[in-house]
């Protein structure tokens, strides 16, 4: 009894405990039904503690742990287990620029000098000399030397909005130091005609006492030199086939008059040419002779530039039908045609210019003989290691590959100088059959042009019989 006495007395206790703690809703019920108000326990005023949360060290969160390298598993022989990074070198980008490495350094005493030119602003003092501006006249100089030619300078006087603001009149001349010379009066007029067609007359005389002769024909020898003079005065006017709104295509009709005297030249190094000599005279010589030319021109070109081209093709043809009126019986027909591609080979405007061209002469009238001037022509204008007027014959043809690349730009203008390197090859037939044997030559030069005009070109060729040198420069500054 005592044990379970005790066990009902703890019961007991612990009952009574949690009735005290947890409210009884019976007896909240009981005591709003008898009114009877119990005291409220007021609120208590003490500010429970904030916890403490700990703040991360100062710095970027550390990243998650890094993966081991995967190496990749070899597939064959000829894969490798890992990538690695090696300079590819490319022969054939170096070769090409190593040109220009030279002419660089063969130029860099010029490049000093443009450099003067550029920083004392030479170019607008020298312009604003030779400007005469109440008068609207500018004087140009002009400058011209080559190999066997000898030296030679002259000026242009030009006056523009003589007529209109579209029109230019000039006059000029040129002497060299062999006493050669040369006049010429130009008049041209841009849109002048309907459609946007300009017009263009030229005037000249010219006198050249030692002008080059081989002989006619593909077999003529160094040793077969001559001099002749000519001298010659000569008009003509030239409209254009099409108006400025053609970009790609143009022409123009040509109609001239010539006189010409052909007879013994002066030399001091070479023999003249004369009747009976193993070397035959050209027809027409020591007789002066009237010349009337019609000349036909169609160019179509779709370069990006004319003076600095990067890009594109050009195409000329050309007929030229000349005849004598006074009764020598020289007449012939000219037929001339040349295509020209550049391609862009690196960056930076270097381009490679492919040039294929040819020339034939045909008779005008039955049995009459073809004028010197009117013969198909190989010499240092298409094959430049040769001298002037080397070759002359019925038919011609050339081939040339050009690489230029640029060397100095003036500011921002795109007017500057290109070096050049240069191969050509052709062959002249017409007495002789036609022969796979052609003459060639190769060099390079300097060429300073704008984005419309070339102002100067300096060449320096070589070929079989020599070197041939020459510089022109015919500018407006």
């Amino acid at each position: 009894m005592r044990p379970l006495a005790l066990a009902l007395g703890l019961v007991w206790a612990s009952t009574s405990a949690s009735a005290q703690q947890v409210p009884d809703q019976s007896r909240d019920r009981s005591k709003a039904s008898s009114g009877r108000t119990l005291p409220e326990t007021p609120p208590s005023t003490e500010i429970p503690p904030i916890p403490v949360v700990p703040q991360p060290p100062p710095g970027p969160p550390p990243g998650p742990p890094p993966k081991p390298r995967e190496v990749p598993t070899q597939l064959d022989a000829t894969t490798t287990v890992a990538f690695e990074h090696r300079y590819h070198f490319d022969w054939h980008w170096q070769l090409l620029m190593l040109p220009e490495r030279l002419v660089e350094l063969a130029l860099m005493p010029a490049e000093l000098l443009v450099g003067a030119f550029d920083h004392h602003r030479l170019d607008r003092r020298i312009g604003d000399l030779l400007s005469v501006e109440n008068l609207g006249v500018r004087l140009s100089p002009r400058f011209k030397f080559s190999f066997g030619d000898g030296a030679g300078a002259g000026m242009w006087v030009k006056r523009t909005g003589l007529v209109s603001w579209r029109s230019q009149l000039r006059a000029g001349g040129i002497m060299r130091l062999d006493r050669d010379w040369q006049l010429e009066l130009e008049y041209q007029h841009a849109l002048l005609f309907p459609g946007g067609r300009g017009l263009r007359m030229r005037a000249y005389v010219e006198r050249d006492k030692n002008q080059r002769f081989y002989g006619i024909g593909a077999a003529a020898l160094e040793t077969d030199r001559r001099v002749m003079q000519s001298y010659e005065q000569g008009a003509l006017m030239e409209v254009d086939l099409q108006g400025v709104d053609h970009y790609t295509s143009s022409g123009v009709a040509q109609l001239g008059i010539r006189r010409q005297q052909l007879s013994a030249g002066v030399s001091s190094s070479d023999p003249p040419v004369t009747i009976g000599d193993i070397v035959t005279p050209p027809p027409g010589f020591g007789d002066i002779v009237t010349y009337v030319d019609a000349r036909l021109v169609g160019r179509y070109d779709t370069r990006d530039t004319a003076g600095r081209p990067t890009r594109g093709v050009s195409l000329e043809g050309t007929v030229l039908g000349r005849s004598d009126v006074t009764g020598k019986h020289l007449s012939a027909t000219t037929l001339t045609a040349a295509a020209h591609v550049h391609l862009p080979l690196l960056p930076d405007d270097r381009v490679l210019v492919l040039t294929v061209a040819g020339a034939a002469a045909m008779p005008l009238i039955p049995g009459d003989d073809k004028p010197l001037d009117s013969l198909a022509v190989l010499d240092r204008t298409n094959v430049r290691g040769y001298d002037r007027e080397r070759f002359r014959d019925l038919y011609a043809i050339v081939a040339s590959a050009e690489y230029r690349f640029p060397i100095y730009e003036y500011l921002a203008s795109r007017v500057g100088l290109d070096a050049f390197m240069f191969v050509d090859a052709g062959t002249i037939w017409g007495r002789e059959s036609f022969s796979l044997d052609p003459r060639y030559s190769f060099g390079g030069g300097v060429r300073g042009a704008s984005q419309t005009k070339v102002y100067l070109q300096t060449t320096l060729a070589w070929s079989p019989e020599g070197i041939q040198f020459s510089i022109g420069v015919e500018t407006a500054l």
